[in-house]
């Protein structure tokens, strides 16, 4: 019986694992070229944003994967280059010419900034990998550059390579290209973290026992409930009262001490939030939008409750979602996943085991 369980789990952890979007498989292939010189690059990566999905160029700079997720954006970075996004890459054999990246003074000079580097690099993991994850780290921490403005309060970091990522406590590894990192120490207004870059997952898991993988399965269920990348999907399908979700749009009594009046404040329903969006990019594609400030209420029965704001930031007629659970620029996340860093990441191709 023991032997049978252990081989559910090995079949399961697989099945989990692997892309389950029913769509059918696409081919994105292409070149990669210098944008000045109109060579080829080779060795660059090519990847959807946030999935296992991938490939590198060849000497040449060709390369060529099939996957099955839509509606994610196609990234391509190199080491010296401007990763260049792209969203509309289906049925078409693309050329993407990469321009060479502007490497600000303080990522090459050294500056003196009244910090040490390992206090700079203590706050740089907090913000950026999260609190209490200690099976969470970058392998490569001498590439990031870090600079403290004691007249700003203000932290800034970056890295010109790939930050290799391994989470033991989740079994991923992840490739992470930082565009930007910024931490604001701004006293009794609270501290603000914004950064910004891209990334695909591959798994660290190979010659694990049955009982580490299940307790890796439940550290992703236990990641994934209550995350972002849940309520996107729950919004998406509309079902947010099957997942354990309420959206209140929030009326403040005193804008200035953060307080709302819970009477006048309305719950919102699926038709309220979400709209599609259709042009010559989007086919059919959903988006989600907000008047106001609202309250996102996790409260399911046996798992930990939470509450999460969303604002929509100025200038965003909306933002897309997808069914995967993947969103688009333009929202200020605060409370409960707002607190989500990298360490607490997963893969787009995220099915959980069960609730």
């Amino acid at each position: 019986m023991k032997k049978l369980t252990c081989a559910i789990l090995l079949l399961l952890f697989t099945y989990c694992a692997s892309a389950q979007n029913p769509a059918t498989p696409q081919v994105i292939k292409g070149r990669v070229i210098d944008a000045q010189t109109r060579k080829p690059i080779g060795g660059a990566t090519v990847y959807l944003n946030g999935t296992y999905v991938g490939a590198s160029t060849d000497t040449l700079g060709n390369f060529s994967f099939t996957a099955t997720l839509t509606g994610i954006p196609l990234e391509v970075s190199c080491v010296g280059y401007e990763t260049q996004t792209i969203n509309n890459y289906g049925d078409k054999d693309l050329v993407v010419a990469l321009k060479y990246k502007v490497i600000r003074l303080s990522e090459i000079t050294i500056k003196v900034d009244e910090m040490s580097r390992e206090k700079k690099m203590k706050i740089f993991l907090r913000e950026f990998i999260g609190l209490d994850i200690p099976d969470c780290t970058i392998r490569n921490p001498d590439d990031i550059w870090l600079h403290y403005n004691k007249k700003t309060s203000e932290l800034a970091a970056g890295s010109d390579k790939p930050l290799l990522i391994y989470n033991k406590t989740l079994g991923y590894k992840i490739t992470y290209f930082l565009d930007t990192f910024r931490y604001a120490e701004n006293g009794t207004r609270g501290n603000e973290t914004n950064y910004r870059g891209n990334y695909f997952f591959a798994e660290d898991t190979a010659g694990m026992k049955p009982r580490e993988i299940k307790k890796i399965l439940q550290a992703r269920d236990d990641a994934y409930y209550g995350s972002r990348m849940h309520f996107i999907r729950a919004l998406w399908a509309n079902q947010l009262s099957q997942n354990d979700y309420k959206i209140i749009e929030l009326t403040f009594n005193s804008p200035r001490l953060n307080v709302y009046d819970e009477k006048k404040s309305k719950k919102l329903s699926y038709e309220d939030v979400v709209g599609i969006k259709n042009d010559n990019i989007f086919h059919d594609q959903k988006y989600m939008t907000f008047k106001k400030e609202v309250a996102v209420l996790y409260q399911p029965r046996k798992r930990k409750a939470g509450d999460s704001y969303i604002k929509q930031k100025d200038g965003y007629l909306g933002i897309l979602i997808d069914s995967n659970g993947y969103f688009g620029e333009g929202i200020d996340w605060n409370g409960d996943m707002g607190h989500d860093r990298v360490g607490k990441l997963l893969p787009f191709e995220f099915q959980p085991v069960g609730k």
